[in-house]
């Protein structure tokens, strides 16, 4: 990932280490629950629509 994005390794596990805080995760397995809790929790409404393609 640092080599895509031409930074230091060490900058990738800081940028993950705050990610996780904020998150309130402890490794990528809980990451990845969170996200897909996130998905499932998102409905195609209307409202929803709108914020994306405002957003776009």
């Amino acid at each position: 990932m640092a080599e895509a994005l031409f930074i230091a390794p060490n900058t990738v596990k800081t940028h993950l280490h705050s990610i996780y805080a904020k998150l309130d995760v402890h490794n990528v397995h809980d990451l990845r629950a969170y996200v897909d809790n996130r998905r499932r929790s998102f409905s195609p409404s209307s409202e929803n629509e709108e914020i994306l393609e405002n957003d776009a």
